[in-house]
């Protein structure tokens, strides 16, 4: 029996594989050309030794035993009930940093199959308020959510929505490239203090766990150990293949962005007036410079965007503005020169379809603290790099222009792995070492690191936790003291992936 069932594996992957031997994803508008629209994320080679996949920035590579790419769900499942308990993980266009999509090593040390799912892509149904199917000819006001399918990116999600005059509620962050799954996976965010990230507004998960079978969990009262785990699952909680998602009809948003010329000042008179006053508040520092760059979002009108016309541009066109100017007037890089505009909600909360526009290196903690422990820790980790670039110029180095600090803030959650469990309020801070163009090298990591490794300690002194997704030590003696709730997680995750074979992430399994 054994030997039908690697039979049929088998014959799932040539027929995967002759079918599209490589795995590519849309490239973000800035980067299309003439020759080329999609980035390749997965290739075999030529003679069909071996397979090789890498992150959209480059800064993760890996070479899986096979790659698949399922057509629908029913292939999905065949090839995780005959799969012989082979290990594998699913990717999704490849945006983080963290490496969460390598599969996990068998024990002969060679990594598992890489499985993608942007095959598994679009929206599948509209409901009401009642999770009552609604006719796809509708009034947009009668629709309160959609059931989207996991391989869908964030651009042509918004612009389905969009061409139906419906948006997502949530409000998602500025990196559109994402698919559903890979984003709920890992806690998708932007800055908004009245909600969570995207895992949190999830009220439905269609699962398939590793022996091929289906779970529908709805989040209520009966699924909320489960939900707890799988809605910010790390790739580690079965297979989601469709999610619920809220949507309202479309609206508008004014954005807006100013300099502060003080950092210091800005921080003892501004900040908490404008956390008070702007639900969608978060801010930019420059730690070679004295400035910092306040942003908010709130709500407009049609009209009023009719009227302002000033739509918001994409990264692309702000670049051709200032083409003869490293950072254009203001001094900003070009993935944060955000304009101030006006517009429909998904083109408002980004300026860019997603980060591929300019390669950076990124990480981000979370911490819990009040306004002025806040201030105190920007003007800490704003001292620290300080000394760092005094010893760079002892040394004969330039220093790190490329460099920037965000601020931005989540509500918690009581998802299991949700960096702001357990707390009302969370501030993320980001940071960021940015290749100066869109066509210009990654920067060197022993240049990211010098700054990134004593931020990171100084925000683990604070009791913080890491965005999963972005660069972070693994570290597991830390996180097993940070209260988050690990072995809830990993107990649930067995339910799903009862023999680890999608893996179980090491800074997860600390033992005391």
């Amino acid at each position: 029996m054994i030997r039908v069932f690697i039979s049929i594996f088998t014959l799932l992957l040539l027929l995967n594989r002759s079918q599209q031997l490589n795995i590519s994803v849309p490239l973000p508008p800035e980067k299309h050309d003439s020759a080329r629209q999609q980035r390749q994320l997965c290739y075999v080679s030529w003679n069909e030794t071996f397979s090789r996949c890498s992150n959209w920035a480059g800064t993760r590579t890996w070479e899986p035993l096979g790659l698949f790419a399922p057509n629908n769900e029913d292939e999905l499942s065949k090839f995780l009930k005959y799969s012989n308990k082979t290990h594998f993980k699913i990717i999704g266009f490849g945006h983080s940093w963290a490496g969460l999509y390598i599969p996990p090593k068998n024990t002969l040390g060679n990594l598992g199959i890489t499985v993608a799912l942007h095959k598994l892509s679009g929206i599948t149904q509209f409901l009401n308020k009642n999770y009552c199917l609604v006719s796809n000819t509708f009034n947009p006001y009668q629709v309160t959510d959609i059931e989207v399918m996991t391989g869908t990116s964030f651009v042509e999600l918004h612009q389905k929505l969009d061409e139906i005059g419906l948006s997502l509620s949530w409000q998602s962050g500025g990196i559109q490239g994402l698919t559903v799954g890979g984003a709920i996976s890992v806690g998708f965010h932007g800055s908004q203090m009245s909600s969570s990230s995207i895992s949190s507004v999830v009220d439905s998960l269609t699962i398939y766990d590793t022996y091929g079978r289906q779970h529908v969990l709805k989040n209520n009262k009966q699924n909320k150990k489960i939900m707890s785990a799988t809605r910010l699952g790390l790739g580690v909680c079965g297979v989601i293949t469709r999610a619920i998602l809220p949507v309202e009809p479309q609206f508008f948003l004014r954005r807006r962005r100013w300099i502060e010329p003080n950092i210091a000042l800005f921080l003892s008179r501004d900040l908490t007036r404008l956390k008070s006053t702007y639900d969608r508040f978060h801010y930019y520092i420059h730690p070679h410079s004295s400035s910092a760059w306040p942003m908010y979002w709130e709500n407009a009108t049609h009209q009023e965007f009719i009227d302002e016309a000033r739509p918001c541009r994409t990264a692309q066109d702000q670049w051709e503005d200032e083409l003869e100017k490293n950072y254009g007037k203001d001094g900003l890089p070009l993935i944060m020169r955000w304009d101030n505009c006006t517009d429909k909600s998904y083109k408002a909360y980004t300026h860019a379809i997603d980060m591929e526009a300019q390669p950076l290196w990124n990480g981000e903690w979370f911490v819990n603290m009040s306004d002025k422990e806040e201030s105190e820790t920007i003007l800490t980790i704003l001292d620290i790099f300080q000394k760092i670039a005094q010893e760079n110029e002892l040394n004969n180095k330039k220093p790190d222009l490329d460099l920037w600090l965000h601020v931005r803030y989540m509500r918690g959650d009581d998802i299991y792995l949700h960096p702001c469990y357990g707390w009302e309020l969370c501030a993320g801070f980001e940071l960021a070492l940015v290749a100066k163009g869109m066509k210009d090298p990654l920067p060197h990591e022993n240049n990211w690191y010098r700054y990134y490794t004593p931020f990171e300690n100084y925000l683990k002194s604070k009791a913080g936790r890491p965005h999963w997704a972005k660069d972070h030590s693994i570290d597991p003696e830390y996180i097993s003291k940070s209260g988050l709730a690990i072995s809830s997680f990993l107990e649930q995750c067995k339910v799903l992936n009862p023999q680890n074979i999608q893996g179980v992430h090491p800074e997860l399994i600390y033992k005391n």
